[in-house]
């Protein structure tokens, strides 16, 4: 096809050019690291025993146990799941806006050292309680 567009010349130092930039590159399958792909793995596993999807899963049958009949159950079902779905989106609305306005300003920044703040205060022994609280407040 180059011959026939380019000319015969022309098509040799243009296919010279592509099978200079063609660079073959195969790496390895756990080169960004083993550890990565684990932790993933196990969270994606232990999700699967804590999340909200066990209690999604089998919540017909623990409305039927809790004496509802099966149409009632299955209703119950989709007001839970229709529930879980507004307040998904309310989150991610709710972060998002968070995001916008931390990347804007420094509140962020301030908000994080106030829980950092407010965690050594709540979790620490009283004799370690921080003596420089009114710095974490004006950070």
């Amino acid at each position: 096809m180059l011959t026939k567009v380019n000319g015969k010349e022309e098509a040799k130092v243009i296919l010279a050019e592509i099978q200079n930039t063609v660079v073959s590159h195969s790496g390895k399958l756990f080169s960004f690291g083993t550890a990565v792909i684990v932790i993933g793995i196990l969270l994606s596993v232990f999700q699967q025993f804590v999340g909200i999807n066990v209690v999604l899963y089998y919540a017909p049958e623990i409305f039927k146990n809790m004496g509802s009949g099966t149409d009632t159950a299955l209703l119950q079902t989709i007001i839970v799941g229709t529930v879980n779905l507004l307040f998904t989106v309310l989150a991610i609305m709710t972060v998002d806006k968070i995001r916008k306005e931390a990347a804007h300003d420094d509140r962020g920044f301030r908000h994080g050292n106030l829980h950092v703040c407010a965690w050594a205060l709540l979790f620490s022994p009283k004799r370690l309680v921080c003596r420089h609280s009114s710095l974490c407040w004006f950070m």
